[in-house]
């Protein structure tokens, strides 16, 4: 009986240690995002910098998010735009994330980079414009996903919670034993 048990226990153990092995970080919530453009428009005479700052909404589910973002022109040269209102979508895994957002006719832009050890902690990279009226803008983002309120258990309190169900699980079978031998 005890080696029923104790094989339960491991094969119970080592599926959740697989599985928060193979966790990724949630980034459902909202998002401070800021990002800098470089404008390259010779032809119309505009070069230089443009600075946003705003947030995003985001929805996860697996590797997969998406939402909206919004964020405003803080400081810039002639010809950034004011705003900049977005659908996101895109991924997250193996430390690197990958998302397009589309503005609409400002274009639809790729954006990579690090993905946040956790939530709270920072994430960025670069972006391009690959199509609409700002094709070939270059720049870099930065975000912080808001910090989680509910901690969830990583592998140790999983392995915890394990030993404390199979301590259970053990005291139950054996109340259940001392019942029927009366």
């Amino acid at each position: 009986m005890r080696i029923k048990i104790l094989g339960l226990g491991l094969a119970l153990l080592s599926t959740i240690a697989f599985s928060a092995h193979g966790q990724s970080i949630n980034l459902s919530g909202r998002w401070d995002l800021s990002a800098e453009a470089f404008l390259s428009q010779p032809a119309k005479g505009n070069g230089g910098n443009c600075q946003f700052v705003g947030n995003a909404n985001i929805s996860q589910l697996g590797d997969s998010f998406s939402g909206n973002a919004a964020m405003a022109l803080v400081t810039g040269i002639q010809g950034c735009p004011a705003q900049m209102d977005a659908r996101v979508d895109g991924t997250v895994a193996n430390g690197a994330i990958q998302m397009s957002m589309l503005m609409g006719p400002l274009g639809t832009a790729q954006f990579d980079g690090r993905a946040p050890r956790q939530k709270g902690s920072p994430m960025g990279g670069g972006f391009s414009v690959v199509s609409g009226n700002f094709t070939g803008t270059t720049g870099t983002w930065a975000g912080t996903p808001s910090a989680q309120i509910v901690p969830t258990a990583g592998f140790w309190g999983l392995a915890a919670l394990t030993l404390l169900l199979l301590v259970a699980g053990a005291r139950m079978l054996r109340r259940r034993q001392t019942v029927s031998s009366r």
